[in-house]
């Protein structure tokens, strides 16, 4: 099965349109209204005349369908045209009282079996179960009987649509030439001919022109389904201009065979001298099976036995291209009603052929489960028809006066004018003669219809409320039409209950008091009695028309107020949908506005970059000196750094807006991660003489779980606008504290605070907002794109966590985060050593900071630590210990202070030491920068340690069990950087389609010795890996975007290849695609690594180090 396929096969001929149109034009009711309807109400020329102009009206409306069909090609029909030209509320509306239209005929042509069964088998489907709903008695086998039929025909719609088409073809030329024959057969045999029709043209109760207009509310009802071919234009093997001339003659043809019918039912019958007195019999209720109505009366009176198979034949096509043919056009509608989301999206499924399948199950459920309601019920729905079809032909009037007046079509909009006139006028005369004449509809007919308008309420009350696209919600003329409608009904319905208790109540009167005459002339009967009875009588009875009265008050009261419930919560979406919309339109303005003055702003900070990239390229190509060169080169990559952060903060602003930014946790260790950070951002804090402290003694699970990258990025930011936005010479203090611990999460406050220039509170407000930027002079003249705090906000609370900003003009800001990570398992632990507990500890640090939080660490180890900030007291402090014999064993020294260094403290306590005649203090050096180059200098100082700052309280541990352990050699730190003898003999294959690019990575891999060969695509790279011999290509550098072959594809196109030692070649992505989506989509293609462009010298060789 497929959801939409996406050519529906032509299984629609002409032919099988006008008999679609034309079988469900008539259907089982024009064998019944004949008798029960036009013969008693408008004989046979009133009747006659009635079906003229009902056909007529709707050639009209036919014709505005054709004119719509036009325009908007495509199924669907009625709900598919005033959707387009009136929106998807007017759609609605049609739709939902359409599909009530065609569902109910389904079940009034499926309930009518048991009566054709009962005209020729009689009780013979009088078995099963028995009950009584509505005086209508329901039995097992007429239930069965009117399910297996609707189900039959069904299950051919569904699983072979063109023979169901067929079928329904065959059952409409059935009807047509049944109901032909036979009235050829019975007024050929008669001796008067048309005598009785000119005899008895019209009723007689009325005047000719009430009895056309009392019938006029019906011509909706007699021909509505010529409509259905618009449902499966698309599945026509005939053009569309041909549909109106299908759809005219199939309304002629129906009009005909109603005409054909009534005049059936008027022929001379032999019971009775003329029509006229029959159709008195008939409205005082004479008929009670179907041999009692006209038209089969006279079947069976003049053509006897042969003609009552004929009649049944005739009856039979009718039930079967009335079931079909709306079974075909209901399961369009529902699909289409599915489609836009009105009804459940399931029922839009369809099978490989294209037929709605969900959709036929829909309609043959509900047959079966609405004939177990009994044709009684069924009739009540049925009789609404009329009205729910003017709606829709109302409403396609309505698009095509529209269409053809927005397009200048004159003639159409006249057409569609009147089409509109006409089919307000039916429904004028579906409710006018209820006002005079309370016998037009049944109170449960008007009550039906109240009952689907409040259920269309709340179904559009629901699908309104998940309409996220904003289609519905635009008109509220459908919900007074629907209020009115509902109001209107309920208020018919009342009337007409109240009318039939009201004549209840009378005819028991009647009946009492014709018995009371009898028994007042009872001599033994006193008067007081007779008194007593009337009054008990009359109080009973009373009392029950008036509990009826309050019964229905009651119910149509909690109708109305239902109704108005269902319009103020429809409304109040719709208000704040309205409100929404315009907070968001607002937001949209300020955004834009926003972006254009960030554009403005920052053009300045663009041209500056771009002004010295041209500048000093314009210069390196005019000059020879090489120190001058090495100069414009730095600025030129500075200048380009600047404008590749500019780049990147815009990107990754629109990914964290567009939901595309994923966070990966991954276990990561606090220290390291500070460390690097330090390692980042230490040339700037040089560069600018600021001080920078990073306080992390209250850290005790250092490794969490979290997007290590995703968390460095913020810090990032964070410390990046501190070193912009503080003058030179300013402080930047990072604390990272843990708060708490439950279970396997710890909670942690990052804080980021410098005594730079602050903010003003009015923008404060708005510092995570996209593209903002304080107005001011010391800010304009630092380069920013206005992006990084709203990226630092995002990331952060896709992490879990918050952010928070304290600030003061002129005096610094503080940036506070908070997280909640889970705790990863921590690398093997090093204890606290013994020796250290009861030690004498000397901290030596021109920071305060620094020794305060070291002197914590100490003493939490079990030590007796004391500080000092005079650096030049260091020494002599120790030579006074060493003079007491209490001296510190062990001396912790920051390095790069200003009046003495770490070492000259080392080395002066060594000479204290040794002029004492004592053990020298172990000594740990305290440094942010790389010990290597010190290290041999530093041993001989007699430094023991070394340890990084920030300082963890697990590295201090390590420092310390290695200043205090027996092993006299400094501790070994790595391995140093890799030479280039390791790319000796490396080849790589490098693919790229851009010129410059290849350019650029072969000088920069032969400068590390690394042979280089080039290939400018996919293909090209393929052939060659596939030409050479195994192990020939260490690596294949590949690009992505490519002409001929993609990188995607070329890799896929190695690994498939049959040596698979050639297939296994490695292959890293070198490909300007930089995102998380990007890299998932190299190692998904095979590939085994991912470089984003441009590329950074020192992580090209990082890479290629990793790798080769």
């Amino acid at each position: 099965m497929a959801e939409h396929p996406t050519t529906p096969p032509k299984s629609f001929s002409s032919l099988a349109l006008w008999a679609m149109s034309f079988g469900c034009c008539v259907g089982w009711g024009a064998f019944v209204l004949p008798g029960n309807m036009f013969l008693p109400k408008a004989g046979p020329i009133g009747a006659s005349a009635m079906l003229a102009i009902g056909a007529l009206a709707m050639v009209v409306i036919a014709f505005n369908y054709h004119y719509l069909m036009r325009r908007h090609p495509g199924d669907g029909g009625t709900f598919r045209y005033v959707q387009a030209v009136l929106g998807y509320d007017h759609a609605f509306l049609c739709g939902w009282f359409l599909w009530l239209v065609y569902a109910a005929i389904i079940w009034a042509n499926a309930s009518a079996v048991p009566l054709l069964v009962h005209h020729f088998f009689g009780k013979a489907l009088h078995f099963g179960f028995h009950y009584t709903l509505a005086g209508y008695d329901i039995y097992f086998g007429e239930v069965l009987s009117s399910s297996s039929f609707c189900i039959v025909l069904g299950l051919l719609c569904l699983l072979h649509n063109r023979a169901a088409v067929l079928l329904n073809v065959l059952f409409a030329l059935l009807l047509a030439c049944g109901v032909a024959g036979i009235f050829a057969a019975i007024y050929g045999s008669l001796d008067c001919g048309f005598a009785i029709v000119r005899t008895y043209p019209f009723a007689p109760q009325h005047s000719a022109a009430f009895q056309i207009f009392s019938l006029l509310s019906l011509a909706p009802w007699a021909f509505v389904g010529f409509e259905v071919v618009s449902q499966v234009t698309e599945e026509s093997s005939c053009r569309r201009k041909h549909f109106f001339g299908i759809m005219a003659s199939a309304i002629i043809c129906a009009a005909a065979a109603y005409a054909l019918l009534l005049l059936i039912g008027a022929a001379p019958l032999r019971d009775v001298v003329d029509w006229g007195d029959y159709a008195s019999i008939i409205e005082a209720g004479g008929e009670a099976t179907l041999t009692d109505l006209p038209v089969p009366h006279a079947v069976e009176t003049h053509l006897g036995q042969a003609g009552n198979v004929v009649l049944g034949l005739a009856i039979l096509g009718a039930l079967g291209t009335g079931v079909m043919g709306f079974m075909l056009a209901g399961s369009r509608l529902t699909c289409t009603l599915a489609d836009s989301k009105v009804f459940a999206p399931l029922l839009a499924r369809r099978t490989a052929q294209g037929v709605p399948c969900n959709a036929i199950l829909l309609l043959i459920g509900s047959t079966v489960i609405v004939s177990l309601a009994g044709r009684t019920a069924i009739v009540w729905i049925v009789d609404i028809t009329s009205v729910c079809a003017t709606i829709a032909y109302a409403y396609i009037s309505a698009c095509a006066f529209i269409s053809a007046h927005r397009e200048g079509r004159t003639l159409q909009a006249v057409v569609g004018a009147i089409g509109f006139l006409l089919a307000l006028a039916f429904s004028v005369c579906s409710f006018l003669p209820a006002i005079w004449s309370i016998t037009s509809l049944s109170a449960e007919s008007y009550c039906v219809f109240s009952l689907w308008g409040v259920l269309g309420f709340l179904i559009y009350l629901i699908v309104f409320r998940h309409d996220t696209a904003e289609r519905f919600g635009h008109s509220t003329f459908v919900w007074a039409v629907m209020l009115f409608m509902i109001l209107a009904s309920s208020l018919m319905w009342m009337r007409q209950a109240a009318h039939e208790s009201a004549s209840q109540t009378l005819r028991e009167v009647r009946e009492f008091y014709d018995e009371l005459m009898i028994i007042k002339h009872n001599p033994r009967l006193s008067q007081a009695y007779l008194i007593k009875k009337e009054d008990d009588f009359i109080d009973e009875h009373m009392d029950s028309f008036g509990n009826r009265l309050v019964k229905h008050s009651i119910f149509q009261i909690l109708l109305i107020v239902f109704s108005i419930i269902m319009v103020f919560a429809v409304y109040s979406h719709m208000h704040n949908r309205r409100r929404q919309a315009e907070l968001d339109k607002y937001k949209a303005i300020n955004v834009s506005r926003a972006k254009s003055e960030f554009l403005s702003k920052v053009s300045h900070d663009i041209r500056t970059p771009m002004n010295a990239i041209i500048g000093f390229t314009d210069l390196a190509l005019t000059k020879n000196d090489a120190i001058a060169l090495h100069d414009y080169l730095r600025k030129i990559k500075l200048s380009s750094n600047h404008l590749l952060t500019l780049l990147n903060d815009v990107l990754e602003m629109s990914r964290i807006e567009s939901g595309k930014i994923e966070i990966h946790p991954a276990p990561t260790s606090i220290p390291q991660l500070l460390h690097d950070l330090r390692t980042i951002i230490i040339g700037q804090i040089v560069a600018k003489g600021h001080q920078l402290h990073v306080n992390a003694q209250r850290v005790y699970d250092e490794d969490i779980l979290c997007d290590k990258l995703r968390l460095n990025q913020i810090l990032l930011n964070l410390l990046s606008n501190a070193i912009k936005y503080t003058p030179d010479g300013g402080q930047i203090d990072v604390n990272i504290t843990e708060l708490k611990r439950e279970g396997e999460f710890a909670d942690y406050t990052i804080s980021v605070k410098d005594n730079g220039f602050g903010m003003s509170p009015e923008f404060a407000e708005h510092i995570f907002d996209s593209f903002s930027r304080e107005n001011t002079d010391a800010v304009d003249r630092i380069q920013g794109t206005g992006l990084g705090m709203s990226i630092t906000k995002n990331l952060t609370e896709l992490m879990g966590g918050t952010i928070e900003l304290k600030t003061e003009k002129g005096k610094g800001s503080e940036f506070i985060l908070t997280f909640r990570f889970p705790v990863a398992e921590s690398k093997e632990a090093v204890s606290v050593p013994e020796a250290i507990k009861g030690m004498l500890v000397l901290v030596v640090d021109d920071d305060p900071n620094a020794c305060e939080s070291l002197k914590e660490m100490f003493a939490s180890m079990g030590a007796v630590p004391q500080s000092t900030t005079s650096v030049t007291q260091a020494v002599p402090l120790y030579a006074e210990s060493a003079k007491a014999r209490a001296p510190f064993e062990l001396c912790v020294s920051g390095m790069g202070m200003t009046e003495m260094s770490g070492l000259d403290i080392a080395r002066g306590m060594q000479a204290a030491a040794k002029e004492e005649g004592i053990q020298p203090p172990a000594l740990i050096i305290v440094t942010a920068y790389d010990w290597h180059d010190i290290r041999e200098e530093a041993e001989k100082a007699g430094v023991r340690a070394f340890c990084s700052e920030p300082v963890f309280a697990s590295e201090l541990r390590a420092a310390v069990a290695k200043a205090l352990s027996k092993d006299d050699h400094a501790e070994e730190e790595g391995t140093g950087p890799a030479g280039d003898e390791i790319f000796a003999g490396k080849r790589v294959l490098l693919v790229d389609d851009i010129d410059v690019n290849r350019e650029i990575g072969v000088a920069m891999m032969e400068m590390h010795g690394i042979e280089v060969e080039t290939a400018c695509n996919g293909k090209e790279a393929v052939d060659m890996v596939h030409q050479a011999d195994v192990g020939y290509y260490d690596l294949v550098l590949m690009d992505v975007q490519m002409p001929v072959m993609n990188g995607y594809d070329a890799t896929k196109a190695i690994r498939s290849l049959a040596d698979q030692d050639k297939a296994g070649v490695t292959i890293v992505a070198m490909t300007a695609n930089a995102f998380d989506e990007d890299r998932k989509a190299a190692l998904q293609a095979g590939m085994d690594g991912h470089l984003a462009k441009p590329i950074d010298m020192e992580r090209l060789k990082d890479m290629l180090v990793k790798i080769l």
